[in-house]
């Protein structure tokens, strides 16, 4: 009986340790948002491979479209399980406007085909975005155990495109003279998710490119020691019996 609990109690310790997400710490997810196809999603150093995310004919209000390619890293290894979806919840469409004006942003985000282009929900007299409009940004399938570090924005020469970021408590304003800004030491859910809003700051809600690293958490082990824990009381209650 006791050697039987030990194998259930193995058993259930493995099947939750190995269904932990795909993603390792140190990888790195990357997301250009591209209005027009203008970009192909490469960037510098080592042609590093961005998921190339479009708006395709324009994303609607309340609309939440799902990269349905598999998501890959910066090195190119694909994510089993891992997605991502953008929402629209800004009270208009977003706008197919064809341009390169985005300045370079800090390491991978520097290259044009990143952060040249962007997705842009425009506030105009005729067609007014609501005074909270947002976009959300949601991975989803994530590590619960790691934390992450976000890194995003759009850096242009108009002071209105601006925007506000936040996830998991924090936040940071991307301006026009420093477009982009990171969060550090974000966290799931605890069911894999992780939000993302890039909220209206002045006038229009935009971004170019993010990225999201994976790092070990301050309680990265806390789930495997409760497992742990629990199956050395198991073992432990049926020895004494």
């Amino acid at each position: 009986m006791r050697h039987f609990a030990a194998l259930i109690t193995t058993a259930f310790l493995s099947s939750q340790l190995t269904s932990l997400a795909d993603i390792r710490v140190g990888e790195t997810i990357g997301i250009d948002f591209d209005n027009a196809g203008n970009g192909k999603g490469i960037a510098p150093p080592g042609k590093s491979r961005f998921n190339h995310f479009t708006e395709g004919k324009g994303i609607k209000n309340g609309e939440t479209l799902t990269y349905t390619k598999p998501l890959r890293t910066t090195k190119g290894r694909p994510l089993n399980g891992v997605s991502f979806s953008f929402t629209n919840n800004t009270g208009q469409s977003t706008n197919r406007i064809k341009d390169q004006e985005g300045q370079p942003g800090p390491g991978l985000l520097s290259a044009p085909s990143i952060s040249g282009d962007r997705i842009l929900s425009n506030d105009t007299l005729e067609m007014p975005i609501n005074k909270d409009g947002h976009f959300v940004l949601t991975f989803s399938g994530l590590d619960d155990t790691l934390s992450y570090t976000l890194t995003g924005g759009y850096q242009g020469s108009r002071p209105n495109f601006d925007a506000i970021w936040s996830a998991d408590g924090q936040s940071f304003e991307s301006l026009l003279q420093a477009g982009y800004g990171t969060l550090t030491g974000l966290r799931t859910d605890g069911r894999g998710t992780l939000k993302i809003i890039v909220q209206k700051r002045t006038k229009h809600v935009i971004l170019a490119g993010l990225t999201l690293t994976a790092t070990i958490a301050p309680y990265s082990s806390d789930k495997h020691a409760a497992l742990i824990n629990l199956g050395s009381t198991t073992l432990l209650l049926n020895h004494t019996k």
